[in-house]
């Protein structure tokens, strides 16, 4: 896990990090690895990128955290936002400051996996919980304060690699994803489970962040039935749009995790994304549910009325709700607000939400469904379920 983190962050960043995973004694360190009860007053830190290759995430997370928070009236809950550009190193000066001078009882971060990872050691240390709000990579589980409300990569994409080949009948594919922690983990997760299998993986590619045209690593697609692939935000528009041009959406599937053609991205693809599927744990299909309703009107409040619900706004809605639970079971029982969090059972917008207690990610349904046209937007459709790795 060290050295990983180490060739994730850079010098400067590594640094910062060995220096965090100690006792902390000069950052103020809280007793206990899991920290201390809930308060009368409560702050909530959300650390996240309104700027860069991400920056429509922190917006959308904030909005609706802070409407719930709002909506909800959880008595003395103060929320604290900041922006960390998607950057681990900058994400870690953030929750130190946040902590330390905004007095932060929780901590909301990341949406760059090396990032949420950075940070983890840092909050263990004094004693201060953290939930990453959207899917991550893996081994929270490893630091006892940290935990998930999305999924770690392989938990999906691994038991979906096998589902692809022996249920959907693809023999050889190719992975492509966004050259970074989280990109390679969604990838080798797709890899295992495929091979794993009987698939062929023809071949790997990584283009990087923010790349603008996608044509060198397109021209590599060849002799293969389907390609995974993993891209977001802005990335994710300029992939799908030019996998469509390129004229490949009849030579080759293009499965890809979630985020490819979220809600969040979909209206900016257009009809370039109809007929790609995804691989999620929720599909913006509609309310089915008093907790995918309330989720619903609470987006609707935080948002413009032409903006659909998408997953990041069903993940920070989640999130929301688990720590004002957690605040409240803390406050009544007196454990500390990471025991509360652990423990915590909450109807999320895609069914009953509880964590781990080892990895501390959550349990779920995997979902592959299919952007169709529908009357007035594009849609997904559902085309099965299978069962998340534990």
């Amino acid at each position: 896990m060290r050295s990983r983190l180490l060739a994730a962050l850079g010098a400067g960043a590594a640094l910062a990090l060995l220096a965090a995973c100690g006792n902390g004694g000069a950052d103020g360190a809280r007793p206990g690895a899991t920290g201390k009860a809930a308060g009368d007053e409560v702050t909530v830190g959300l650390v996240a990128p309104s700027t860069g290759v991400y920056g429509l995430y922190g917006p959308v997370l904030g909005g609706i955290m802070k409407g719930v928070f709002g909506h909800d009236g959880t008595s003395g809950l103060t929320f604290e936002q900041a922006d960390d550009a998607g950057d681990p190193q900058t994400a870690l000066t953030k929750v130190r400051q946040l902590v330390q001078q905004e007095g932060a009882d929780v901590i909301v971060c990341c949406v760059n996996g090396a990032a949420t990872l950075a940070v983890a050691p840092y909050l263990e240390s004094v004693g201060v919980p953290q939930i990453a709000p959207i899917p991550g990579p893996g081994g929270l589980g490893e630091f006892s304060t940290a935990y998930s409300v999305g999924f770690y990569a392989q938990q999906l994409t691994k038991p979906f690699g096998a589902y692809a080949a022996q249920e959907l009948g693809y023999k050889k594919a190719v992975i492509m994803a966004s050259d970074f922690v989280q990109g390679h983990d969604v990838a080798d997760g797709f890899k295992e489970g495929f091979t794993s299998a009987g698939g062929t993986i023809v071949k790997e590619v990584y283009p990087p962040l923010d790349t603008s045209d996608y044509g060198p690593f397109l021209s590599q697609i060849s002799d293969a039935d389907v390609v995974f692939g993993f891209f977001g935000g802005a990335d994710a528009v300029r992939f799908v749009k030019q996998y469509a041009a390129a004229g490949l959406k009849d030579k080759a599937q293009l499965i890809g995790l979630g985020p490819m053609v979220s809600r969040l991205v979909l209206d900016q693809i257009g009809d370039a994304a109809v007929g790609v599927e995804g691989v999620f744990h929720y599909a913006e299909t509609g309310t089915a549910s008093p907790a995918d309703e309330a989720f619903a009107a609470a987006a609707a409040a935080a948002a413009p009325p032409e903006v659909t619900p998408n997953f990041v706004q069903a993940n920070a809605w989640t999130t929301a709700k688990v720590i004002e639970e957690a605040i409240k079971e803390s406050r009544s029982s007196g454990d500390s607000l990471t025991e509360a969090i652990a423990g915590t059972h909450v109807d999320a917008p895609w069914g009953p939400f509880s964590f781990d207690p080892t990895t501390h990610y959550p349990v779920l349904k995997g979902l592959l469904f299919q952007v169709v046209k529908g009357p007035q937007r594009l849609d997904h459709k559902v085309l099965a379920t299978f069962e998340g790795e534990k």
